[in-house]
């Protein structure tokens, strides 16, 4: 029978609160189920993006990688209910990561569209391999189209803050506390703050260094 481990992973912890997990699971589970093969193993990356690749760096996809690199796991079958569940990177990256794990004898299962890659199919196939890029290059496209939105919101927001001498949030430097309701805030110092932002101030200006400052302030009553 064939082994496989089952790959969970969305990009930002309030979608914990939702059904995404739990909808993931279900589809892969559902899809083992018709083919027969053996779960032995969840990875999840829960509220981690695939964008830039935290998953692969530090993240618990990036862990199974190496211990595939390092034999530690025997091949297997990595299911996903997307393949944008394994990148959003840019298509060639997801193809090379995709290359790498088939070519140690591992495949990779899509629940959508029912698809299985393997390293033949990487390497012969030239639908298979358009496939794959074609969803690399859409997964992308519609985090960078997030992106560029989400910025060109804030700059915009950002510069009719300055026109209007408003604020863009109430978010601030801790010293300082906002009074009112968006546009209208003021920013008012908080006293005792300002007194320990002085203090630091001194200290540096005296020369002592970072850590010196802060077993200092650890180290006071409270």
């Amino acid at each position: 029978m064939t082994n496989c481990y089952t790959y969970l992973r969305f990009s930002t912890p309030r979608q914990e609160r939702g059904s995404s997990k739990d909808r993931q699971l279900e589809d892969c589970r559902a899809f083992i189920a018709r083919k027969g093969w053996n779960e032995i193993g969840v990875v999840e990356d829960l509220g981690r993006s695939a964008w830039k690749g935290v998953h692969l760096k530090s993240g618990n996809l990036g862990k199974f990688t190496q211990r595939i690199f390092d034999g530690d796991v025997e091949p297997g079958v990595i299911v996903v209910e997307n393949l944008d569940r394994l990148s959003r990177q840019k298509p060639r990256v997801t193809q090379r990561w995709m290359e790498d794990i088939c070519e140690r004898g591992w495949q990779i299962a899509s629940v959508k569209g029912g698809k299985v890659y393997d390293a033949q199919c990487l390497e012969d196939n030239i639908m298979d391999i358009l496939d794959v890029l074609y969803q690399g290059k859409a997964a992308n496209d519609y985090v960078e189209t997030l992106s560029r939105r989400s910025k060109g919101s804030y700059e915009d927001r950002l510069k009719a803050a300055r026109m209007d001498n408003t604020v863009v949030h109430s978010v601030g430097p801790a010293w300082l506390e906002a009074v009112g309701k968006r546009p209208n805030i003021i920013w008012e110092p908080i006293p005792e703050r300002v007194k320990l932002i002085r203090e630091i101030f001194d200290m540096t200006l005296a020369g002592k260094p970072a850590w010196s400052i802060a077993k200092e302030f650890n180290e006071r009553p409270d």
